[in-house]
């Protein structure tokens, strides 16, 4: 089938229902045959989104929030949280610095197709309304994933692009093993955790296309509240379970930035991109299948020689792995 290309601009000040938090829109764009009927392998990503600022009494804010949709079921992801469902996770959006804004981006606004994306079946975006809400991530004292109910929060606008390839396979997408990309999002407690994670569904050790390898890239992180001046130039997030180096120990996942708040409170991580992994993308080559892995192990050290172990405590984190297929 020929290649297919639908923006849809949302704005929650146009909800039918609910508060900027929970809302659905009307969608004319997917009305009268939108090219993705009977397409299983719709790629969609977010190009941008305005900042979202809200408060929720005198609770800690939290470090991040998660713009979801329930009306689009992602086939190639993965939650470590509770609840186990399939709902689209469209971008995660950084606080500022720890205050009461998100998603604050100083990227390009456009996709790219070569974008590891969601993927998702065209056939139940024909309708005529899509529904989204907000989850927040951990706070300095909370270490869960949970609904965003705050007692103020402000509108926002976002775009979000769905596109189809016209040499994508033409086959359903029955399980994650059939995608050449997917994300797995893991919570940690911070510091050294272990995250289970059933790597079963990926098939990272399938036959398809012969010669074909595995990479692994982080595509997203929230920001991390450290404690003390140990990692105030920044931390590293590593990894005993991908080691890219048969006379290495552990691989480095992502170097995460050190930033001072207007209070000298000490996060790393800040990133003003709410861009992921495309498929070009130099990531750490998986040398053994994934299948034998039972959980995912995560440690924050101060970057630097030897990579020691971060000494005082640090806040939890939401961390998004992007495991991409590298053509022979």
């Amino acid at each position: 089938m020929p290649a297919a290309r639908r923006r849809i601009v949302v704005s929650s000040q146009e909800r039918l229902g609910g508060t900027a938090a929970a809302f659905t829109v009307r969608t004319p764009a997917f009305q009268n045959g939108s090219g993705f009927q009977g397409q299983p392998r719709v790629r969609f990503a977010l190009e941008w989104c305005t900042p979202v600022s809200g408060f929720q009494g005198i609770a800690p804010a939290p470090l991040s929030l998660l713009l979801c949709s329930p009306s689009v079921k992602q086939s190639n992801t993965f939650k470590s949280w509770a609840p186990a469902d399939n709902d689209a996770v469209l971008a995660l959006l950084q606080s500022r610095g720890g205050d009461n804004v998100y998603g604050e981006m100083a990227d390009s606004p456009y996709v790219q197709s070569s974008a590891c994306a969601g993927l998702c079946d065209g056939s139940r975006l024909v309708r005529g309304d899509m529904s989204f809400y907000l989850l927040q991530g951990p706070t300095v004292t909370r270490r869960s994933v949970q609904r965003w109910e705050p007692d103020v929060v402000t509108d926002f606008t976002f775009s979000l692009v769905f596109w189809t390839e016209a040499d994508d396979p033409e086959r359903p997408l029955a399980s994650h093993g059939s995608a050449p990309f997917f994300h797995v999002w893991l919570l940690s407690r911070g510091g050294s955790d272990r995250v289970p994670v059933d790597f079963r569904t990926f098939r990272t050790d399938r036959e398809e296309g012969e010669g074909a390898r595995w990479q692994v890239a982080v595509s997203h992180c929230s920001l991390v509240r450290l404690v003390g001046a140990a990692g105030s130039y920044g931390v590293a997030v590593t990894s005993t379970t991908f080691v890219d180096d048969p006379f290495q120990h552990l691989s480095v996942l992502a170097y995460l930035p050190g930033t001072e708040s207007a209070g000298g409170a000490v996060f790393a991580g800040q990133k003003l991109s709410l861009k992921g992994v495309h498929e070009d993308t130099v990531g750490l080559p998986l040398r053994r299948p994934l299948d034998w892995a039972g959980e995912v192990d995560l440690q924050l050290r101060t970057a630097g020689a030897g990579f020691p172990p971060v000494p005082d405590a640090a806040s939890a984190y939401i961390i998004c792995l992007t495991f991409f297929q590298i053509p022979p």
